[in-house]
């Protein structure tokens, strides 16, 4: 017997025909030196702090990391922030 080479639909993978997309939106918002606006950058620490609020686009956040950085155009040192919305068990 010669083997069937069709695909029969019950074994398809994927996402179905007309199925929705998963609607979860992802902003980023670029950190520019305020001295120089150069975007490049090098971390020198991290922080992260669990703390629940609303992020200045309006999204709803439980984390905030913020991020010490040295700006690799002129060398100015900053703290950049982070929101983010993280499971509980998620570290990191």
């Amino acid at each position: 017997m010669k083997a069937d080479t069709s695909k029969d639909k019950d074994n398809q993978k994927g996402r179905p025909k007309g199925a929705a997309n998963v609607t979860q939106k992802t902003t980023t918002m670029l950190s520019r030196c305020p001295k120089c606006g150069s975007t490049e950058r090098s971390v020198l620490s991290t922080t992260s702090q669990q703390f629940a609020g609303i992020a200045p686009d309006g999204e709803p956040y439980n984390f905030i990391i913020r991020r010490r950085v040295r700006c690799s155009g002129c060398g100015q040192v900053r703290i950049d922030r982070e929101f983010s919305q993280r499971r509980a068990q998620e570290k990191e």
